[in-house]
């Protein structure tokens, strides 16, 4: 069953399946997927998969024909398992092309809907921030709640579009705070006071968390970038910025499972001038996280200063060509000291320069950036390979490290705005 479609344009043409999917679970039920997609170049097709709408001749392959990439010219229903009586084809073929007819004169028609998810921070809850499309509750101990507004063509459609949405404001506010979120419980009980924006004035804050009256604070550029996330309104610049957010983002997890995993909860002198401390595990996620892996630092390590590579990427012109071998010259490390330089100091742009290099041989060649030997004790030795000329137990400092990405991240942001 062949219908022509002629939408030669990307985003209508994706707008369209959300809303010819959605049409199909409007009428038949269900339009769940076993989703196998594949290009076949010769034949200018796109091949999704076996689509189950319940009807009794089972799952039907669904495929799209273009001239262009990115552009839908037909759309093709096949029967897999059987082929039914010509007279069920023609029925199926009219509900069908009433979808396609309908779909196709309506992708533009949307509704809105209003998701609510709970958010666990490590350090302490977010203050109340609202915007045109979205909020965040206040709430209790390290956990709040974020609602973000979706336009979706039905229900299953919206959650798809929020989830994504949901991540992309926790890497925003990681890179806003230092902190580390995940998903949760939606808190019920909400704090009397909530309904006051407390914004982060201070925007030269490297060290620690923006914590104003126990509570993690917002700059006015990460509010704004917020509601352009929940409002689907991010340009090309802004979206690559959040690529960086999500390395940063992923890097802080696994950072907090080398430096968030134990807190202080209580020093008590045991005689005159003698104190105890007690230590406990934060939390059990990163406790069992913290379990899976010895190399939790390289990891975070190596994302950190992706982050600065992808964000140093915004704005550059086209990079030119190598005279000898004809390939791009991209100069990435080169990027990401310029831009430390930029927002630091020149001598902080050196010590970059070491790590770009030690992120590359840990990567390319496999050298450890900590040779996980310390027991308490330190050991000198020499490593002429060190800048140093001595071995050391860590090659990059994680907590620097976050704080001098994180800075300029915000920097950046607020050049977006």
């Amino acid at each position: 069953m062949m219908f022509s479609i002629g939408i030669d344009n990307r985003e209508e043409a994706n707008k369209f399946l959300r809303r010819l999917w959605a049409e199909f679970r409007n009428e038949f039920g269900k339009c769940v997927w076993h989703y196998t997609p594949y290009r076949m170049g010769e034949n200018n097709a796109i091949i999704f998969g076996m689509m189950d709408i319940g009807i009794p001749e089972g799952a039907l392959q669904v495929d799209v024909f273009y001239i262009r990439k990115g552009t839908i010219q037909t759309i093709n229903f096949d029967f897999v398992q059987c082929k039914p009586p010509l007279d069920r084809i023609l029925e199926l073929n009219q509900k069908i092309g009433r979808i396609i007819d309908n779909s196709k004169s309506n992708f533009n028609q949307t509704l809105k809907f209003f998701y609510r998810v709970g958010i666990y921070s490590v350090v302490l809850p977010l203050g109340y921030y609202k915007g045109n499309e979205f909020c965040i509750d206040s709430s209790q101990e390290n956990r709040f709640n974020l609602g973000i507004a979706t336009l979706g063509y039905d229900e299953i459609d919206a959650q798809t579009k929020c989830k994504s949405k949901i991540l992309q404001c926790l890497d925003l506010l990681s890179v806003e705070t230092n902190s580390p979120f995940w998903s949760d419980e939606p808190v019920d009980e909400i704090e009397q006071d909530f309904e006051k924006e407390v914004f982060m004035e201070n925007l030269e804050w490297i060290d620690d968390y923006p914590i104003i009256e126990d509570k993690l604070r917002l700059s006015k550029s990460g509010k704004k970038f917020l509601d352009l996330i929940a409002g689907d309104e991010l340009n090309k610049e802004q979206k690559l910025f959040l690529r960086a957010c999500n390395h940063f983002h992923t890097a802080r997890k696994y950072d907090a499972q080398v430096n968030n995993l134990l807190k202080h909860t209580l020093t008590e002198e045991i005689e005159s001038g003698h104190y105890e401390i007690t230590l406990e595990e934060r939390d059990e996620r990163l406790t069992m996280a913290a379990k899976m892996g010895a190399t939790h630092m390289e990891i975070a390590s190596v994302l950190y200063i992706s982050a600065l590579e992808v964000v140093s990427s915004i704005g550059i012109e086209e990079p030119k060509n190598c005279p000898q071998c004809k390939q791009k010259v991209y100069s990435i490390g080169s990027r990401v000291v310029n831009m430390v330089e930029k927002y630091h100091s020149p001598h902080l742009g050196k010590e970059f320069r070491g790590y770009y290099s030690k992120r590359s041989k840990y990567l390319h060649a496999g050298e450890l950036l900590s040779n996980y030997s310390y027991i308490g004790t330190t050991i000198p030795q020499l490593d002429p390979s060190d800048p140093t000329g001595c071995e050391v137990h860590s090659g990059i400092p994680l907590p620097n490290l976050r704080e001098y990405t994180s800075f300029c991240l915000r920097k950046v942001l607020q050049s977006l705005i």
